[in-house]
């Protein structure tokens, strides 16, 4: 059975929205994700590092439209493992297994990893919104729509010729079909 490797913010969790909303509620001012294009993390949200450190930063992030149903299925075909960098922020790991234990019921604490680096994961597709987590990652990354650098453009997984449409998860299906 083929192991697949989901990653959590930015493939099922919506954390630029929740930096949108604690942006505002902080500063009053209000962010069009749209018109970051380009602009580093940092510079996009001066107070997102902050942020992510807050209790309930991670437990309250609204899910990804059509993650569950996507991830659902994958769940039913494919031995699936969620898998999150999160101790950089020690407050999201209880947040993010509550948060999963929330949203995605159907996912058991056996398929949750919490790590500090995604170098030691191991599977046979990985999906991932952050291009430094498929670096190490052999065979088959995918990139889902990558907030993270505000880019325009739709990712081709490396070399593999599979499409990731923005906001659109059939690409989990899509590129499943294909391995």
């Amino acid at each position: 059975m083929k192991r697949v490797i989901v990653d959590m913010d930015g493939v099922m969790a919506d954390v630029y929205h929740q930096l949108v909303q604690f942006e505002k509620r902080d500063s009053g001012r209000e962010i069009e994700i749209s018109n970051l294009v380009g602009i580093p993390e940092i510079e996009a949200f001066p107070n997102g590092k902050k942020h992510v450190n807050e209790v309930g930063f991670f437990r309250t992030l609204p899910v990804m439209e059509g993650s569950r149903a996507a991830l659902e299925y994958i769940n039913n075909k494919y031995e699936l493992y969620i898998v999150s960098a999160g101790m950089e922020f020690p407050n999201s790991l209880r947040e993010k297994f509550d948060w999963l234990g929330e949203h995605f019921p159907f996912i058991s604490w056996e398929q949750i990893v919490l790590c500090g680096s995604k170098k030691v994961i191991h599977g046979d597709v990985m999906i991932d919104d952050y291009p430094k987590n498929l670096d190490h990652f052999y065979p088959t990354p995918q990139r889902a729509d990558r907030k993270r650098t505000l880019q325009e453009s739709v990712f081709m997984g490396r070399d593999h010729g599979y499409s990731v449409r923005k906001k659109d998860y059939t690409f989990f299906r899509t590129s499943i079909t294909k391995w």
